[in-house]
């Protein structure tokens, strides 16, 4: 298996540091979902389709948003 050639600086990518945000958030979801339906309670019920389409757009376009930009390598802090 050939990696990247920083793979070594893995954390310091921002695609990582928000697919970390986004699995700490799917984390507490899952320990508790009433969380969700908390959530999902507070949204008006036309708008739910809008705020699901949102929110699967959010957690797939924020990742590959910041894998697209230009990232830090090794002289970054």
């Amino acid at each position: 298996m050939r990696l990247v050639d920083d793979a070594r600086q893995f954390w310091r990518l921002w695609s990582v540091r928000v697919h970390a945000l986004i699995a700490l958030c799917v984390g507490a979801v899952v320990s508790d979902p009433h969380i969700l339906t908390g959530l999902v309670y507070y949204v008006p019920d036309p708008w739910r389709p809008l705020a699901g389409s949102f929110a699967g757009i959010v957690v797939f376009g924020m990742p590959t948003v910041a894998r697209l930009l230009k990232q830090g390598g090794k002289s970054d802090g």
